[in-house]
């Protein structure tokens, strides 16, 4: 990915306010970041019946994403992008079987399952080598990451499920009717839950702390740390 990195000159010093000397990168520019995101989604319905007072009905939804950002899983490096690539997998299937008693009353029955699946992986999601976050305090905290993926995001991923149950009986009469029912709904959230990668979390000072003396051409020495 082609970067550009601005420089501030300051008095004929580069420096990093005025405090170290060195190079002071005042902002990058990115010009490439490619990303590939694929998405289908499938719907389908049956319906049966077996005989004139009973019947029972299926549909289904499903919905997959795989989206690949290839640079978004860690730090640029001299082997190969690391890409982070997001995962998910939703449906939703419902079964419903309807029964008539008489011609005024008819009962309605219905169990219904629903699953997000989501998983995001850094590169393959077996890389050892550590995320190193140097923040760079006495550079004007211009921090920077190196090594491999990005801290705590390796792997990450969950199975969310839902099941539904309702069961509905409606009376009629001339001009009158009355639906009387009820339903419950139980859910797993966040199940199998996974975060990590090895990380170094911070370097707090990457420039030598001892005082050295700097001379610069029509320039008065003086003392920087």
């Amino acid at each position: 990915m082609p970067r550009h990195c601005v420089h501030r000159k300051r008095h004929g010093l580069l420096d990093i306010n005025g405090v170290t000397g060195l190079p002071n990168p005042v902002g990058c520019l990115s010009f490439s970041d490619p990303q590939t995101d694929t998405e289908d989604a499938y719907y389908g319905r049956v319906d049966h019946n077996f005989s004139p007072n009973n019947r029972i009905s299926v549909s289904v939804n499903l919905y997959r994403q795989s989206f690949v950002d290839k640079f978004g899983g860690g730090p640029l490096n001299t082997s190969a992008p690391i890409s982070g690539t997001t995962t998910n997998h939703f449906h939703n299937i419902t079964l419903s079987e309807s029964h008539i008693f008489n011609p005024r009353l008819v009962n309605e029955a219905r169990v219904s399952h629903n699953r997000h699946f989501n998983k995001f992986i850094e590169g393959d999601g077996t890389n050892t080598i550590p995320s190193i976050i140097i923040d760079n305090q006495s550079g004007g905290c211009l921090g920077f990451n190196l090594g491999g993926p990005f801290e705590g995001g390796q792997i990450e991923g969950f199975v969310q499920d839902r099941w539904g149950a309702s069961d509905n009986l409606t009376w009629s009469r001339g001009r009158h009717s009355l639906k009387v029912g009820g339903g419950m709904q139980h859910g797993i959230l966040y199940r199998n839950w996974d975060l990590g990668s090895p990380v170094i979390t911070s370097l707090v000072n990457c420039i030598p702390s001892t005082p050295k003396p700097r001379r610069l051409a029509g320039h008065v020495p003086r003392v920087v740390s």
